[in-house]
């Protein structure tokens, strides 16, 4: 039932005849053309430098393409803003570090009632019924009044998700948001992003260096590689989801047929 709702799911993403380069830099990306169903979990993997991140940052808006176009929800990036509904999450967690854990989740909030962009501007409590449902959600609120330094890297990087999802985006990128955590911690925060988005039924894409974390996350998973890329390589792994898959003999298996992909790419590009 759920594939076939989402089969008739519009396109979320929309990336067509993309080209990209940075100043005096062979191009990143030429003529590429990639798209992403309303819904669909992301992950977005491949060797440092190959694009990944821009990637991201120009879905959000953040860079702008030398050629081609990339509509969001059926509407063009704006050229001059942020989208305000494309929601992105960053290693660092861009926490202010002079606010409170919850002075910072309510952070999006309080700056769109300010461009009165919210549809909460007249309607300061529930901004904070908002906050307060997503810092319960994330299992945050017994520190909601502590200091960024004052709390663990995974509880800031819980934050950071919080601040995103209060916005209630339609778009959710995350820009390797757990490679600077523990082993444990990264654990449960992947388990929680799949949760979230099996919640929201959110649209996430999901950067990563990580085999295991993008085989645990991405429903397809998108292989980029150094050099010129021009035709994405998608990576099928359908059972991502499911709340056992990590003991399954199937993750290791997917596990060892991307890093067999990887290392073609990577031998190809040599």
């Amino acid at each position: 039932m759920r594939r076939a709702c989402q089969q008739q799911r519009h396109i979320m993403i929309d990336i067509n005849g993309l080209t990209f380069a940075y100043t005096d830099k062979t191009p990143i990306f030429h003529d590429f053309s990639w798209h992403v169903t309303a819904g669909e979990s992301w992950a977005v993997i491949g060797p440092s430098g190959c694009g990944k991140s821009t990637l991201l940052y120009l879905i959000a808006g953040l860079l702008r393409p030398r050629q081609g176009h990339i509509r969001v929800a059926r509407e063009n990036v704006p050229r001059k803003a942020h989208r305000g509904r494309t929601g992105l999450i960053l290693q660092d967690y861009g926490l202010l570090p002079w606010a409170t854990i919850r002075e910072n989740v309510a952070l999006g909030l309080r700056i769109q009632r300010f461009y009165k962009q919210s549809r909460w501007q007249d309607k300061p409590d529930k901004v904070t019924q908002q906050v307060e449902r997503w810092l319960q959600r994330l299992g945050i609120s017994e520190v909601s009044s502590h200091y960024p330094n004052q709390v663990s890297g995974g509880q800031r990087q819980r934050a950071a998700i919080a601040r995103t999802l209060a916005l209630q985006p339609d778009v959710l990128l995350m820009d390797e948001p757990f490679s600077s955590l523990d082993a444990l911690t990264r654990e449960n925060l992947q388990r929680l992003t799949l949760e979230l988005w099996q919640e929201t039924q959110l649209t996430t894409v999901l950067v990563t260096h990580n085999i295991e974390e993008a085989i645990y996350i991405g429903q397809h998973i998108l292989v980029l590689h150094n050099g010129i890329n021009s035709k994405p390589l998608v990576f099928a792994n359908s059972d991502a989801g499911q709340t056992n898959y990590r003991r399954e003999a199937h993750f290791l298996a997917q596990c060892n047929a991307l890093r067999r992909i990887l290392q073609e790419q990577q031998h190809e590009t040599a």
